[in-house]
């Protein structure tokens, strides 16, 4: 960040990329929607401002604080988001023909991770709460795969989509037993470690992946990745991440990461009295008859605080129409599913926190809506008849839906949130299968990845 400025501050006239030229090129109508600021920090790769694929300056000296904040061996920034984080942990620990055992449940840059490396997959079944939110894969059952399987590579995602998180010490001692290189996609919980919430570096993981952008005041799309330990290859790593990142890559992005760095150095001398204020506030809210989630988690397992999780259809309302109604009073929450409703909470507590409290203690005293709609339900399980990467190189055909049960799925098609796929490369298709996205239809949502209405894709016999 200082670089940048300092950069800034030099006031030279640019003839180099980017076309805009420090907001030169821009027209009067955008130059005025736009703050020139954001155009004159749009830098690039010249002196002083090192080079993101060959740090030895700012760059270099700014993911090294990073990695004493979180006690990594080494960090990295990532200008493409989690998801590059996990394309290069794959593909600097795991290879064509290698083991990869990872949570079925998992973000879909996992599976695009399984097939760009080519590897041999096995996957983890989900565990689901009574509460209907998922619990991750059975500790005691991924210890046990670890050690019968013996895979290269072992990827969980950890806390899940909606804050929970299951203890990782005995995932973390059959690893070290085998050999087994543990990534973790921490995308949701880069605070965790300044809350002294359980986070996965700390608990042995070899290489993990955090969203700064998701809990952290970073910019959309910034993210990083730590590794500890002599179980990753660094110069592997780095070389993955050279592959698939920008050979562009945004300064915006990296000053944010830097200043996001900073700023949780300092927010970990308030997370304490943070967590407590927000004990009380669930209370206050519990109390006043709005249930939250979850419900009933076993010894060991933690929810994030920061992530308020409503139980909407216990309340009488419908997710998207307890979220719609908040929308109606300036409130946009993160997440909307058939019966929950997801908020997140922000490191600092402000008068717009209050004003969600308010906001929900009204909509409990009201009479409330009947849930509309029929629930899409839980995602159909698959059985895998192929490795996801043989599956995504074969040759495929379009298909009716109708008729796909039985058939090899060749298509990727994702909920986004929360980018977990609903069915894999190399996943038979089966008639729940084929009736869970009908029902999707029916309550107006589609996956992504979808090629056309009514129609998938599947490999090809013969």
């Amino acid at each position: 960040m200082e670089a940048l400025l300092e950069w800034e501050r030099a006031g030279g006239t640019s003839f180099h990329t980017p076309g805009h030229r420090q907001g030169q090129e821009l027209s009067h109508r955008v130059a005025a929607l736009l703050p020139q600021r954001l155009f004159t920090l749009d830098a690039t790769e010249v002196p002083g401002l090192d080079d993101l694929h060959d740090p030895r300056g700012a760059i270099a000296q700014a993911q090294r604080l990073l990695a004493q904040e979180y006690g990594a061996d080494e960090s990295f920034f990532l200008v493409g988001g989690s998801t590059a984080g996990i394309l290069a942990a794959v593909l600097a620990t795991g290879g064509p023909g290698q083991k990869l055992l990872m949570a079925r449940y998992s973000h879909r840059a996992a599976f695009a991770a399984a097939i760009l490396a080519g590897c041999k997959v096995r996957y983890l079944p989900e565990r689901w709460g009574g509460d209907g939110l998922p619990r991750g894969p059975c500790p005691e059952e991924t210890a046990e795969a670890v050690r019968k399987w013996r895979p290269e590579v072992l990827l969980l995602t950890r806390p899940n989509y909606h804050g929970i998180a299951f203890p990782l010490q005995g995932v973390v001692h059959a690893c070290r037993e085998v050999g087994t290189v543990l990534v973790v996609d921490e995308a949701h919980g880069a605070h965790w470690q300044a809350a002294e919430l359980p986070c996965a570096l700390e608990a042995g993981a070899d290489i993990v992946v955090q969203s700064a952008h998701k809990t952290l005041p970073a910019l959309t799309q910034a993210a990083w990745l730590h590794h500890r330990g002599g179980r990753v290859d660094a110069a592997r790593l780095r070389d993955a991440l050279r592959m698939v990142q920008s050979s562009s890559p945004s300064y915006l992005l990296m000053a944010s990461l830097d200043a996001a760095r900073w700023h949780l150095g300092r927010w970990r001398a308030e997370a304490r009295g943070r967590l407590e204020g927000l004990r009380r506030l669930r209370e206050r809210l519990e109390e006043a008859g709005i249930p939250l989630l979850p419900r009933g988690l076993a010894p060991g397992w933690v929810h994030d605080p920061l992530r308020l999780v409503v139980d909407a259809g216990a309340m009488g309302w419908s997710g998207p129409a307890l979220a719609a109604s908040l929308r109606e009073a300036g409130i946009e929450a993160e997440w909307a599913e058939p019966h929950r409703v997801l908020l997140l909470l922000g490191l600092t507590p402000g008068p717009e926190e209050e004003h969600l409290v308010q906001v929900l203690l009204q909509i409990a005293r009201g009479a409330g809506e009947v849930p509309g709609g029929a629930d899409r339900g839980g995602y159909p399980r698959l059985e895998k008849v192929m490795d996801p990467a043989g599956a995504w190189w074969a040759a495929r055909e379009s298909i009716p839906l109708e008729g796909a049960a039985g058939r090899i799925a060749a298509d990727l098609l994702w909920f986004s949130p929360p980018g977990v796929p609903v069915v894999v490369p190399g996943e038979r298709w089966t008639h729940e299968a084929v009736t869970f996205l009908r029902r999707c239809e029916e309550v107006g949502v589609v996956p992504v990845g979808w090629p056309e209405p009514a129609r998938v894709r599947v490999v090809r016999r013969g």
